[in-house]
Parts: structure tokens; C-alpha cells; sequence
């Protein structure tokens, strides 16, 4: 196992050293807007699918059954929606020149909304981070019996180094070869829970919710008219359509991506819902399961998991890494501050990236757990959607609607997030993003245009 795992980060560590030569910012961060169709399917679903993911995903199904796969379709829908507006947002790309999300909403209203979709991008990027250093981290304490804090030290250093060397460019690259190292993970996962049950579904119970007393219907509005419309204001997902070679290429690749993220988070989802009929992994802290799980194969199969898992977590870790750095160096420094030099902003854009990473780190030791981080991150950016799609279609836009509605949306997020926390209530979370989104909205159409 180990020398599988040392053969996976030499392999990773080369690429990124070998398109690390002649880097400049606009490879850094973009791909020189060459990207092709094949490259950016498998990089978004390598990126889609992080560990903390798949770890959520795992935990989700084991502990709400059935109702979990309502989540792999919000995801896998997101996608297939964000398809439709993928030409306009590659065209626009073009004629503003625009490096992130937040330079977007600038160009559509005014200064003020970009500083706020800046917060919410950092807010909702730091928590997507930190569920896969945790989950990374997870990883390492658990194989190489280490302290949980240790183990999340060093999935820090992992990430920030290989990250760090060759940008967005060697993103790309390094998803292609991760999704090849994940692949096999999901057969296996799957083959091995489905022995232990002896194949016989009827020993399995598919509909109980077993610990966390999410109810169903809230957690149905909330993956339809919350999280499916927050991947349109994914940051990462922006970059690729910037990156992307034409814009039939960004609407085909995000279509695709969609199509089959969902089959492949539908499958983490049966993994963990038929681990609820294995008696070994209950009565364990829920973010422990997915590892549980996994640990439990045979040493041959657990190698090979195992640097899957790793995989997923390092793709999806350094793309939300780069996601922070790019709004940190191309919205803050390059725009407030006037820098124009390319060497300047790609040694900021290095530079913010391991600040990034400690803040992540930081992040996951205050709060580990992996289904509110993610549900956290995607109900930040689901804000964005309205004043997203009014500044793609709307003519004679009112300039105070974009700041209004992302504001008041954050707003009612953190205040959420804050008296989660006190009262420890993870259905009041939920009912505090269903209230975000419904107010974003709501105010946008209420002032969308100008009289």
C-alpha cells in the first residue's frame, strides 16, 4: 500500500513539475483558453468528485438512505443546467476578458457586488477546501496511525506543494491522471459491500433514516431550489468554461460532465446504503464511516482504494485552492491594487495559495464535519445564481440588484450558520439556506431593472 501510494504523489509531483516549465499567469490560471472537450469532462469530474465527496456522499447514504441519491442528482443536475448558460458565460468571457466570477459581476453592475461575491467565493471556496484536507486527512490518520492534527498538517503540506507548482494548467493534466487512479475504486467498493450482504437487497433498509433526522422533504427542496442552481456559481466551474477552447466546447463539456457525474455519485451513494447491513461499522461517529468502510477490504484491493480515494481528494483540493488564489490575486490585487506585471501575480497567485491552505486547515480543525461543510459551500454560492443569470440576459440592469440580493443572501447564511452552531441543529441549517436563496431571488426580481 505504501509503495502504491509513494508511486501515485511521484507520478503527480512529475507531471506538475513537467508543465510547470515556462508557466505564465494566463496558464496559471486559465489554461491559455485552449482547453478541449476531453480534458475538461474528465477534469470537472475529477474535481466534482473530491474525496469529500465521495466521503459525504458514503456517510449520507449509510446514514439517510435512499434519500441520499437526491443529492447526486442536485450535483450531477447542477452541471447539466450550468450547460445552458456555458456559451453565453464563454462569449462573455471573451469580450470582458475575465479571469473569475467576481470581475463578471463587476463588469454587470458595479465595484460594491464584486466585493461581495468575492466574500462569498472565499467564504464557500475555504469550506470546499477544507472538507478535502479533511478528508485527506482522514485518510493518513487512519493507514499510517497518526494524530488527527498531524495527519491534517500534512494533508495541508501535500496539497499546498503540488498545487502550488504548476497552476491551473497542470490541473487539468493531473485530473486526467487521477480519474484514471479512481476509476477502480468504484468496482471495488461496490463488489466488496455487495459480497457481504450476500447480494440479498431484501437485508438492506433502503427508506429509515438512521442518525442525523434530516427530514426527507426538507432535504428535497432544499438539493432542487438550493444546491442544483448553486453550481452555476461555482468558481471552479467558471474557470473551466474561461479555460474551455470555443463555446461549443464549454456547453458540451459541462452537458457531459453532468450526465455522468451523477451515475458515478449514484454508485458512492449505493456504497454507503448497502454498508447500512454491515454490523461492524455501527456505533461509530458518522464521519469515520466512509473510512470504515474502506478500510475493511482485503490488503491487495484496499492498495488500490485507497490511492483512489487519494486521488479524488487531490483533484478536487488543489482546483478549489486555485479557485482562492485566482480571486485573491486577479480580483483584489490585480484590480485594487493596479498590478499589472504577469511574473508579479503569478508569485502572488503562489503565495495566496498556501495562505489559502492554512486558512483551510485551520477551517477543518473548527468544524469536522464533512456534510455541513459541504452544505455550507453550496448553499454560499447558490446565492449568486439570480444576480449570475440576470447579468447573463437581463438588459438594462438595475446596478444595486446584484449587491442587494448576493448581501442579504450571505447575510441570512451566516447568521444561520452562527445559531447552528449554538444550538447544534442541522435542520435549522437547511431551512436557513432554503431562506437565503428564496430572499436572493426574491429581492433581484424586485429590483432587476431600471426604471
Amino acid at each position: 500500500m505504501i509503495l502504491f501510494i509513494i508511486f501515485f504523489f511521484l507520478a503527480i509531483l512529475l507531471v506538475n513539475y513537467f508543465f510547470s516549465k515556462k508557466i505564465t499567469s494566463e496558464s496559471f490560471f486559465l489554461h491559455d483558453r485552449k482547453a478541449r472537450k476531453f480534458l475538461l469532462v474528465l477534469s470537472a469530474l475529477s474535481t466534482a468528485i473530491g474525496g469529500g465527496t465521495i466521503f459525504t456522499l458514503i456517510q449520507f447514504g449509510y446514514q439517510e438512505g435512499i434519500w441520499a441519491i437526491i443529492i447526486c442528482g442536485a450535483i450531477g443536475g447542477g452541471l447539466v443546467l450550468a450547460s445552458f448558460l456555458g456559451k453565453e458565460i464563454k462569449k462573455q468571457s471573451i469580450q470582458y476578458n475575465l479571469y473569475t466570477l467576481p470581475e463578471f459581476l463587476k463588469c454587470k453592475y458595479d465595484f460594491k457586488t464584486s466585493v461581495i461575491a468575492i466574500i462569498v467565493n472565499l467564504f464557500s471556496f475555504l469550506f470546499l477546501c477544507s472538507l478535502q484536507i479533511l478528508a485527506l486527512s482522514t485518510v493518513i490518520s487512519k493507514f499510517l496511525n497518526l494524530n488527527i492534527n498531524i495527519a491534517l498538517f500534512l494533508a495541508f503540506l501535500i496539497a499546498v506543494l503540488y498545487t502550488s507548482i504548476g497552476g491551473l494548467k497542470s490541473d487539468i493534466i493531473t485530473d486526467f491522471v487521477q480519474f484514471i487512479f479512481l476509476i477502480p475504486t468504484i468496482p471495488i467498493l461496490l463488489v466488496y459491500v455487495g459480497k457481504f450482504i450476500n447480494w440479498k437487497l431484501s437485508n438492506v433498509d433502503f427508506f429509515s433514516i438512521a442518525t442525523s433526522g434530516v427530514n426527507p422533504l426538507l432535504l428535497i427542496i432544499i438539493s432542487i431550489f438550493v444546491w442544483m442552481p448553486s453550481i452555476i456559481g461555482s468558481m471552479d466551474l467558471w474557470q473551466r468554461i474561461y479555460a474551455s477552447k470555443s463555446e461549443k466546447t464549454a456547453k458540451e463539456f459541462l452537458f457531459l460532465s453532468g450526465i455522468f457525474l451523477f451515475v458515478i455519485l449514484f454508485l458512492f451513494s449505493i456504497i454507503g446504503i448497502l454498508s447500512r447491513a454491515n454490523p461492524h461499522i455501527q456505533d461509530i461517529a458518522p464521519s469515520l464511516i466512509p473510512i470504515e468502510i474502506i478500510s475493511q477490504l482485503p490488503k491487495i484491493w484496499l492498495a488500490i482504494a485507497i490511492v483512489g480515494v487519494l486521488s479524488a481528494l487531490m483533484s478536487t483540493v488543489d482546483s478549489m485552492l486555485i479557485v482562492l488564489s485566482a480571486i485573491f490575486t486577479h480580483d483584489i490585487i490585480k484590480y485594487w491594487k493596479g498590478v499589472k506585471d504577469p511574473k508579479i501575480l503569478l508569485k502572488t497567485g503562489r503565495v495566496s495559495l498556501v495562505a489559502f491552505g492554512l486558512l483551510s486547515l485551520f477551517l477543518a480543525i473548527l468544524l469536522p464535519n464533512f456534510v455541513q461543510l459541504l452544505g455550507n459551500a453550496l448553499s454560499s454560492l447558490a446565492i449568486l445564481t439570480p444576480a449570475i443569470i440576470g447579468g447573463l440576459f437581463t438588459k438594462n440592469l438595475n446596478k444595486k440588484a446584484g449587491f442587494l440580493s448576493i448581501s442579504s443572501g450571505f447575510f441570512i447564511i451566516v447568521l444561520t450558520l452562527i445559531f447552528t452552531l449554538i444550538l447544534k441543529s442541522p435542520s435549522l441549517l437547511f431551512v436557513g439556506q432554503i431562506l437565503a436563496f428564496i430572499v436572493s431571488g426574491g429581492i433581484f426580481l424586485l429590483i432587476r431593472k431600471t426604471k
